[in-house]
């Protein structure tokens, strides 16, 4: 997963880069795309989806036969080819109707990936809050990704209403099934009491578990605590 960029003012410590409009899709399209797109068993930015498969091209038409007879996971994969281009001609346009047709149908990682396109608006029309609907199927279901991805939208207050409290609902959630961006994110929750009761030992804490899985992030804001004592 991607080095999640710092989201709060600390002084002259941490700056909030994302100013403008343009900046907050940016910022939100890199964050949603990096823990995105379940790429059919081919890692994208050092993630891969679990229920992905490389599908050879001759494989093809019978997995389009599966699809167009509605069996979700055969969907799925055809978008992982098209939004790829393995095996087939990449096309944004039809990878969207294929993880649709597999999000309506229920498939959490096509609903996530659904609601990444709308937010880039690659291969759909730009929609935050279409981005937000799909983001929050997907994190219902348990996805880590999506609830990742949630806590972002809530944080920024992209797609909905601004909510601390929320964002912290959804960080934790992925944070606990070990999503190292959302521990954290959640850390800077806790250490600017940002919907949540301010404490500097949790968001120690979850720094250190961030810091451990690489967050560069969470090893600057730790050893900048760790001085301050």
């Amino acid at each position: 997963m991607a080095t999640a960029a710092p989201l709060f003012n600390t002084g002259n410590k941490m700056k909030d880069r994302k100013n403008t409009p343009q900046e907050k899709l940016k910022y939100l399209a890199a964050v949603l795309f990096s823990v995105s797109i379940l790429s059919g068993g081919i890692v994208e930015n050092g993630w891969c989806g679990n229920k992905g498969e490389v599908v050879a091209q001759s494989n093809f038409q019978e997995l389009l036969k599966k699809a167009e007879q509605g069996d979700a996971n055969a969907q799925f994969n055809l978008g992982n080819m098209y939004y790829n281009g393995k095996g087939v001609e990449l096309s944004y346009s039809k990878a969207f109707n294929w993880y649709r047709k597999a999000a309506e149908r229920g498939v959490a990682e096509a609903q996530f990936n659904l609601g990444a396109m709308y937010l880039n608006g690659r291969g759909v029309e730009q929609s935050y809050s279409k981005a937000f609907k799909w983001c929050r199927k997907a994190a219902e279901q348990g996805d880590a990704n999506a609830q990742y991805g949630l806590g972002i939208m809530y944080n920024l207050g992209e797609g909905v209403e601004q909510s601390y409290s929320k964002a912290f609902k959804w960080y934790k959630k992925a944070a606990e099934q070990g999503d190292a961006d959302a521990q954290y994110r959640l850390g800077n929750l806790y250490h600017f009491g940002q919907g949540v009761e301010r404490s500097y030992s949790k968001a120690v804490e979850l720094y250190q578990k961030a810091a451990e899985r690489g967050v560069a992030e969470a090893q600057y804001n730790l050893m900048y605590l760790n001085a301050k004592k």
